[in-house]
C-alpha cells in the first residue's frame, strides 16, 4: 500500500479518457478548483495514479477543499464533461462496482457500499478507448475501507461484481475465499445432491402409491417388426385360400346350370318310340 500524504489534496482524474496536458490541469485548478496559492506548498502531476497531489498548508485547508469542490467541477475534455473526484488523501481506495444497470442511481449503490467503509466518492466509469468518454457501466468508489469486500454483492436486487486492490476473491455462491478451478463449490455440490436425493425419493412414492407402475413395461422392438414390402405367410395363406374358395364356387354355379347331353338323348329316343307304336 503507497504512503499516506499528510495533508494533501487528491485531483482524481483518472475518470477522463486520456491524461489531459499540463496547460488543461493549470486552467482547470485555476477556474474550476479556485486555487489559491497561498494555501498551497506543492503541486504534483503523478503518472502512475493518474491524479494531481496538491500539498496544503494544513489539514483543515485540504478538508476546506474536499468538501468545497469534491464531484461538483467539471472538466471539459474533448468537448466533453466530466465530474472530478476531490479529496483528501489517505488510505482510501478505488473500489469498482460491475454490472450495474444505469438505471441505479449512484445514491443506494454508495449507501450499500457504507457497510464495507466510509465512502469518500462515486461516479461512472468511462471508456478509455472505442468510446472515449462514454460511460462502460462500471461505478468507481473512492472509499476507506474497514476490510476486504466480497467479490459478489447483491445491489437493488442485481448481483454485482466488485474489485479492489488487495481485494480477498469470494466465490460467486458461498461467499467464502474462491476455490480451485478444479474444486467444486460445496454449496452448488450439496445442492445438486438435494436434486438428485429428492427425484429419487419421488419416483420411489410414485411406485409405492401406484403398483401398477411397477409391472408396466416399455415396449421393445420385437412389438413392432420391420414393415416388408414382401407378403408375410399369413397373409399367402389368406389369399390362397380365398381364390380355393372362389374357385369351388365357380364350378358348383357351373354344374347348377349345365344339363346333361345324355339325359336329353334318351328323352328323344323315347318320344321316338311313341310315334312308332302309334302307327
Amino acid at each position: 500500500m503507497s504512503i499516506v500524504r499528510k495533508n494533501t489534496l487528491v485531483i482524481d482524474l483518472s475518470v477522463l479518457p486520456a491524461r489531459p496536458d499540463a496547460v488543461q490541469v493549470h486552467q482547470f485548478l485555476e477556474n474550476e478548483i479556485k486555487l489559491q496559492l497561498s494555501d498551497v506548498r506543492s503541486i504534483q502531476l503523478h503518472n502512475s495514479r493518474k491524479c494531481v497531489y496538491i500539498e496544503m498548508v494544513d489539514h483543515d485547508t485540504a478538508v476546506r477543499y474536499q468538501k468545497a469542490h469534491n464531484i461538483r467541477r467539471i472538466f471539459v475534455f474533448n468537448n466533453k464533461r466530466f465530474k472530478i473526484p476531490v479529496y483528501v488523501d489517505s488510505e482510501a481506495v478505488t473500489v469498482r462496482v460491475h454490472d450495474l444497470p444505469s438505471s441505479v442511481l449512484h445514491a443506494p449503490v454508495a449507501a450499500f457500499m457504507t457497510r464495507f467503509g466510509e465512502v469518500i466518492s462515486i461516479q461512472n466509469e468511462r471508456w478509455r478507448q472505442f468510446f472515449p468518454g462514454i460511460p462502460n457501466g462500471v461505478r468507481l468508489l473512492q472509499m476507506r475501507l474497514k476490510g476486504s469486500i466480497p467479490s459478489y454483492v447483491t445491489i437493488e436486487n442485481e448481483i454485482c461484481f466488485v474489485e479492489h486492490k488487495n481485494q480477498l476473491k469470494t466465490c460467486k455462491w458461498c461467499s467464502r475465499a474462491v476455490h480451485p478451478m478444479s474444486k467444486k463449490c460445496q454449496e452448488i455440490a450439496a445442492a445438486e445432491k438435494a436434486n438428485t436425493t429428492t427425484e429419487h425419493e419421488t419416483a420411489q412414492a410414485s411406485k409405492s402409491t401406484n403398483p401398477s407402475a411397477q409391472t408396466e413395461k416399455i415396449f421393445s422392438d420385437s412389438d413392432f417388426p420391420p414393415m416388408s414390402s414382401k407378403p408375410c405367410s399369413s397373409n399367402k395363406h389368406i389369399t390362397e385360400t380365398r381364390n380355393n374358395e372362389a374357385s369351388d364356387k365357380t364350378q358348383a354355379e357351373s354344374r347348377s346350370v349345365s344339363v346333361p347331353t345324355g339325359t336329353i338323348q334318351s328323352r328323344d329316343d323315347e318320344s321316338y318310340d311313341d310315334d312308332d307304336n302309334d302307327d
